[in-house]
């Protein structure tokens, strides 16, 4: 969990000291305040990148050359804690720190602080592609064990390599038989891996526990990257011209997806808003579940940014009730006092403690306030 934060050149956030409840942490101000920006703090800590902007330079404040943030970080039921510090320069250059020790990549961190953001954008429904959905899957084979990341990275590299080839003028058939077959070999892998993580999810207990929608309303399967009935391999050899005229890879893990439906029909084209967002927050939950399932020590962090959006009071309830009996640590922005998420909260036997934010300033205050009365 996140106990502590400092923020320094962070958009409107310049200098930033807070400490933080280890379940509910309730962040309130008007629009363009700096909510979302300490959310953004958070998942910039947990995995080296920002979920709103893809260069540096847009999120470090401006006339500064560089944003830093520090957390102190323990396990669950322990009191060890870990202090870590990344900084984002707008040179590109990054540094990644460990109890002073700097670390060669952010993976280390990541293992510490496993954190999901979910916002308006509703990204597991995104009508931009599939990579939001192979990433939800990556990130719960990523802290499942110590195998994954380099089987994915590798991954990574045989496709550069294979497209690479595609794109000479003279194309060297051995080298292409070569890395057609690392390529089916390794995506023949990771599929498996992640086609068995999606099903243990769809039959884990927390999955069903944080049942926000019937469980007969909808099916969620994995979807693989290349035909069912033909062997990758053979995709691979009869599609090398078309390839070669793309200048790109066509069939492989690069494509694979979750297919969501409700009765037979596509979900985004079903489901109303509020239904995509309660059922992205019960996927993610679930994924949190089977990661608390593996190492009790590691509990997830949930990011809601404006919970309140597209969810009336009734299901806004259900969340902050899933919450506090999943045991998760949450960080939840509002634009207004909800008091009822607080009496929930005081209900379930939790705690919490407000932040207000105002024009980049960040007050915290204790729970015993007239919002519980």
């Amino acid at each position: 969990m996140l106990l502590s934060l400092s923020i320094t050149h962070l958009r409107n956030l310049e200098s930033i000291q807070l400490d933080f409840d280890p379940c509910f942490n309730f962040i309130v101000g008007a629009n363009a305040s700096g909510k979302t920006s300490l959310l953004e703090a958070i998942y910039l800590l947990g995995t080296g990148r920002s979920f709103r902007a893809l260069k540096t330079r847009d999120f470090v404040h401006h006339k500064n050359h560089s944003a830093v943030i520090l957390g102190g970080i323990s396990k669950a039921y322990g009191h060890v804690i870990t202090q870590a510090a990344i900084q984002k320069n707008i040179s590109g250059e990054n540094k990644i720190v460990l109890n002073s020790k700097i670390q060669n990549n952010i993976a280390p961190l990541a293992k510490l602080l496993p954190v999901q953001i979910i916002g308006p954008d509703l990204e597991l429904f995104s009508d931009a592609g599939s990579a939001a959905r192979r990433q939800f899957l990556d990130w719960g084979l990523f802290y499942e064990g110590e195998s994954y990341w380099p089987l994915w990275k590798q991954s990574r590299q045989i496709l550069c390599q294979r497209n690479a080839l595609l794109k000479q003028s003279q194309l060297d058939l051995r080298q292409l038989d070569y890395w057609d077959d690392q390529w089916a070999e390794i995506s023949n892998k990771i599929s498996q891996l992640r086609c068995d993580y999606l099903s243990r999810l769809i039959q884990s207990a927390s999955f069903k526990q944080a049942s926000f929608l019937a469980a007969d309303c909808f099916s969620v399967e994995y979807q693989q990257g290349w035909p069912h009935k033909k062997s990758l391999i053979d995709c691979l050899v009869d599609s090398r011209e078309r390839d070669r005229l793309k200048g790109h890879t066509q069939y492989g893990i690069h494509r694979d997806d979750i297919k969501i439906a409700v009765k037979n029909r596509v979900a985004s084209d079903v489901l109303s808003r509020g239904q995509k967002k309660l059922m992205t927050l019960q996927l993610r939950f679930a994924q949190a579940g089977i990661l608390s399932a593996q190492n009790e020590q590691l509990r997830s962090i949930f990011l809601l940014d404006d919970l309140a959006s597209e969810l009336d009071p009734e299901n806004q309830t259900k969340v902050i009730e899933a919450l506090a009996e999943l045991n998760y640590q949450a960080f939840i922005t509002s634009t207004q006092e909800q008091a009822h998420w607080a009496r929930v909260v005081v209900e379930k036997g939790s705690s919490f403690k407000m932040f207000h934010v105002e024009q980049g300033e960040i007050v915290g205050e204790t729970t015993d306030r007239p919002l519980l009365a």
